[in-house]
C-alpha cells in the first residue's frame, strides 16, 4: 500500500529540518513528524492547507502524540492522543556524534 502511494506520487517522504518550512513547497494536506519536538513547531503548522492535518509527537521527557488540525477558518486545534516515546526532533545544526 505505502509502496503504491509513494510511486504515484500522493505521498512523499522527506528527510528534513522539521522545525523550518520547507521552502517553495506546500501547503500539504498531512504531515507526519517521526521524531519528538520540545514544543509544536510553528513552521510545520504554517505550512498546513485549510483542512490539514499534523500528527507530531510533543515533549522532552513526557511525550505525547498529538493531533493537530487546521480548520477551514485558519484556526488551529490540538488534541491529544496518547502517551509516546520517540527520539528527539534535531535541528539541522545538531550533530549527531
Amino acid at each position: 500500500m505505502v509502496l503504491t502511494l509513494l510511486c504515484s506520487g500522493i505521498l512523499e517522504l522527506r528527510v528534513a529540518d522539521g522545525w523550518k518550512e520547507v521552502e517553495g513547497e506546500g501547503p500539504f494536506d498531512a504531515i507526519h513528524v517521526g521524531a519528538a519536538a520540545a514544543t509544536l513547531p510553528s513552521a510545520l503548522v504554517q505550512q498546513l492547507r485549510k483542512g490539514g492535518r499534523l500528527v507530531i509527537p510533543i515533549g522532552e521527557d513526557d511525550q505525547e502524540l498529538c493531533q493537530i488540525d487546521k480548520h477551514s477558518d485558519g484556526s488551529v486545534t490540538q488534541k491529544s492522543l496518547l502517551g509516546v516515546r520517540y527520539v528527539p526532533l534535531v535541528k539541522e545544526h545538531d550533530h549527531i556524534l
